[in-house]
């Protein structure tokens, strides 16, 4: 859910609050692949908890137990993330390791290698935090086929 905020002056101050309901993980994930601005909002329950309305806070991402500033590097985490499991194949269970499994490389185009290397480490960080990697997992996933 992306909640939006349009904040129009008059006489008075007027503000209106839009709240947008993406029906697939992939338009989510599309929407937070740049920084959320500070009139925006992103609730994602992950493990079916519905509470977690109340933690929104704008320019930031919410999801169970967890609240975090959605800025341009999380947005380019989230998008080289969502690279590795959709284009270079790369199993979640593979995605948890430090280091990328050798048998992955190797069966990746060579010129591939040298992104592969440089994005993994920066998901270390993502992967101690679980709300946040079991949110990262539901925002990459594609439905078999797609």
């Amino acid at each position: 859910m992306l909640i939006t905020t349009t904040t129009t002056t008059t006489t008075t101050t007027t503000t209106t609050t839009t709240v947008t309901e993406y029906l697939t993980n992939a338009d989510l994930a599309a929407a937070l692949g740049a920084a959320l601005p500070h009139t925006h909002a992103v609730v994602l329950p992950v493990a079916r908890r519905r509470h977690i309305l109340a933690t929104a806070d704008w320019g930031h991402l919410a999801t169970d137990g967890l609240v975090i500033r959605w800025d341009t590097t999380a947005a380019g985490r989230l998008t080289d993330l969502g690279w590795l499991r959709n284009t270079v194949g790369a199993s979640w269970p593979q995605l948890g390791r430090p280091a990328p499994p050798a048998q992955l490389l190797s069966n990746q185009p060579r010129g591939r290698w040298p992104k592969i290397l440089a994005i993994w480490p920066q998901l270390q960080q993502w992967r101690t935090l679980p709300a946040l990697w079991a949110a990262a997992q539901t925002l990459t996933y594609t439905k078999p086929g797609k």
